[in-house]
């Protein structure tokens, strides 16, 4: 779009819009979580198996804080998460102080939780402290 605007500004004896800012700013990650995976399972699973990092409230409630979809293929991966993963846009992830993250392989492909399922047992955190969540889906 950008292109073809400057193209009809040329058309018209118009100068080009000036430049727009490449790099947008982004927030710091609230929580930096590092997710592997036991060898076993890679062998095991196809490689498209969704994975997922999954925020939750201290208070036990199902629906998760923030989340952040993956592949099996797509592990190890160093996970980010801030605001941009909330699920809620009235509970972003920066208004909890302390949350339990955990990280799930959905064998069964559904993002609910299923029979068969690999979990990992929920750590409870600090949000925004800078200390690194280690995860690791083993059978």
């Amino acid at each position: 779009v950008r292109e073809q605007i400057d193209l009809a500004r040329a058309q018209a004896g118009l100068p080009p819009l000036p430049a727009a800012a490449t790099a947008v700013a982004t927030a710091p990650a609230l929580l930096q979580v590092a997710v592997s995976v036991a060898p076993e399972l890679t062998q095991r699973l196809p490689a498209d198996t969704p994975v997922s990092v999954q925020v939750r409230d201290l208070d036990g409630s199902p629906m998760p804080v923030a989340a952040y979809r993956l592949r099996l293929d797509q592990l190890p991966a160093q996970v980010p998460l801030d605001d941009r993963n909330s699920v809620m846009p009235g509970q972003p992830l920066s208004r909890h102080a302390r949350v339990q993250i955990s990280a799930r392989i959905a064998v069964s492909g559904s993002a609910s939780r299923s029979d068969g399922d690999i979990q990992t047992a929920a750590q409870t955190v600090s949000v925004g402290d800078g200390a690194p969540v280690a995860l690791h889906l083993q059978p």
